[in-house]
């Protein structure tokens, strides 16, 4: 769970762009704040039209219910789904000796009052162009002229382009008021005046207690000296680019650049990193995500991949030898709505497959003169008479011209079929009729279509075949990439191909950093995704060599592995 469950954040220099827009950056920190669990507080001076439109905008993006928002510096707290409002006013008779005050001593002054707010207008004490500047768009001039029957107002700034003149005018303000009103500025030239005790900080508290959040679960990032209540009240205060030495002073973290600095102070100081961190998990299919045999998938690990893609918003890759049909098979299971978050990484990497658009964005098959090498290899050792049991080769074919398979039937070319029947069946009780997806089994022969061989796979009923085996396609190394998914195979592909490879180009297509993901694997074909990210899992049971590749080795069974890293390493429950 997030540490820091209430985010109070100012608008202007802080989440707003010089164009008054909120960047994508900013809205895509506070979404994965959201994912995590925080609630975000739109906390500005601006009105409550301004603010409620901008807590609107990021509660859609974020796709949560925005709840409050915090606007006229406290002045006026809303909530947003009930309608509720909580305000604090200046009383009518100080709001005239202001606006006296500021005639007098032709200063420009202008009112936030009930009457004017609910127009999307503002009293102004006379009609200045430049005005138009600090409200923008969309709100009306009324000119405050004598008689107005309640003045009482929200927020009354008033401004002088002289900042020596100014300050004197605080100064005095301040010694004849300081009973009765709050005073506090944005800018060098503008005093923001609101009634006694009413600023940001008081704004944080009332939500955070109506929330029943407590203030050492607060944070709060601001760029301005109205901020300053803000930060005696949270925890965690983050300044955004300002020539205010106080506000600097008092922040935990000071930013010294604005553009997308919620961002930089959300994903850097905000979220839970490990959470932040990981944004892609890949997981092995046979032996990892499902049990040997079996297309059997635990019901935790369903409900843990849902919540992973659809609440928070990560990858999730089924990474695995097997074609895109059996593959499919698994990524449909999980029933995810996110489903432009689901990938499938088959072939060992000859193909990487996006599933919410149905279409590859890899593929690679052998070259057909290295085809026919490997079949003669096998060839040869299967007629040599050190050979002790029965072995078999099967190629996995690419028989579409535009695409890998374009219907739920595979085929694939075998030699001595039956002994890859018996021993599959016999290690894997309905393995064929209860996972497989319906293919079409061919002998090798000269019509099989070389150049479009995609990988073979080398059984062996003696570990000792397999071993001479592997001496054998040592010297072959430069042709192939070659590996293994259980101790009785051996796995051949094109060079360059192979889960990591393919782990590798799905992250540049996402642009995700390979660091920022964990695959999770238990064989030697996982060896190049597992070796690619300090955050890979594997299991106690699994190879010494498939251990020394991993960063994280877990004591757990197959099938419950990819929930419990999950749960432990990316949602650090």
């Amino acid at each position: 769970m997030i540490k820091y469950k209430l985010l109070a954040v100012d608008l202007d220099g802080t989440l707003l762009s010089r164009s008054k827009r909120i960047s994508k950056s900013n809205f895509e920190s506070l979404k994965a704040y959201t994912n995590q669990g925080g609630i975000p507080v739109i906390t500005t001076g601006r009105s409550i039209v301004s603010a409620e439109k901008y807590a609107i905008a990021v509660a859609r993006y974020t796709n949560t219910k925005s709840e409050y928002v915090i606007a006229f510096n406290g002045a006026y707290i809303k909530n947003i789904k009930t309608g509720q409002v909580n305000d604090a006013k200046i009383p009518h008779k100080i709001a005239l000796e202001l606006k006296e005050f500021a005639l007098k001593n032709k200063l420009v002054l202008w009112a936030y009052t009930q009457y004017s707010t609910e127009r999307k207008a503002v009293y102004v004490t006379k009609s200045f162009v430049n005005l138009i500047v600090w409200f923008g768009k969309g709100v009306n001039l009324l000119k405050l002229k004598d008689g107005i029957d309640d003045l009482s107002s929200y927020k009354i700034n008033i401004m002088s382009f002289s900042k020596n003149k100014i300050s004197k005018v605080l100064k005095f303000l301040q010694e004849k008021y300081s009973d009765k009103l709050t005073f506090s500025y944005s800018h060098p030239r503008l005093i923001e005046i609101n009634f006694k005790n009413i600023d940001k900080g008081y704004g944080i508290k009332f939500v955070a207690n109506k929330l029943k959040i407590k203030q050492q679960d607060i944070a709060a990032i601001g760029d301005s000296n109205n901020d300053l209540p803000s930060f005696i009240v949270a925890n965690l205060k983050i300044a955004v680019k300002t020539k205010s030495d106080i506000l600097k002073s008092k922040a935990t973290y000071y930013l010294d650049y604005k553009k997308n600095a919620v961002a930089h102070a959300i994903n850097k100081y905000i979220l839970d990193n490990q959470v932040n961190e990981i944004k892609l998990v890949a997981s092995d299919l046979d032996g990892t995500l499902l049990k040997n045999g079996s297309k059997e998938i635990d019901l935790a690990t369903k409900n843990t991949v849902h919540e992973l893609v659809d609440k928070y918003h990560k990858y999730f890759v089924v990474c695995t030898g097997r074609s895109i049909d059996d593959t499919l098979i698994v990524a449909n299971y999980f029933q995810v709505k996110n489903r432009k978050n689901l990938f499938a990484i088959c072939v060992n990497g000859g193909c990487i497959y996006d599933v919410a658009n149905q279409r590859y964005l890899f593929e690679k098959v052998m070259e057909p003169d290295l085809a026919k090498q490997v079949i003669n290899i096998f060839h040869h050792f299967e007629n040599n008479k050190t050979r002790e049991k029965q072995i078999a080769i099967e190629a996995f074919i690419d028989y579409d011209n535009d695409s890998l398979i374009t219907q739920k039937k595979q085929i694939h070319y075998l030699i001595n079929k039956k002994f890859i029947y018996n021993y599959y069946v016999s290690r894997h009780p309905g393995m064929l009729k209860n996972f497989w997806a319906p293919r079409e089994h061919k002998l090798i022969d000269e019509n099989m279509p070389l150049n479009k061989v995609m990988k073979f796979i080398m059984h062996f009923e003696s570990l000792n075949d397999k071993a001479r085996m592997s001496a054998l396609l040592e010297k072959y190394k430069y042709d192939y990439e070659i590996s293994s998914s259980s101790k009785h195979n051996i796995e051949i592909m094109p060079l360059n191909v192979s889960k990591g490879k393919a782990l590798e180009r799905l992250c540049n297509y996402l642009n995700i950093d390979i660091k920022q993901t964990m695959p999770i694997g238990d064989e030697k074909n996982d060896i190049s995704m597992l070796s690619l990210s300090s955050h890979s899992i594997t299991f106690k049971s699994s190879s010494e060599s498939v251990r020394k590749s991993a960063g994280h080795v877990l004591d757990e069974e197959t099938s419950t592995i990819v929930n419990k890293a999950i749960q432990s390493y990316v949602f650090n429950r």
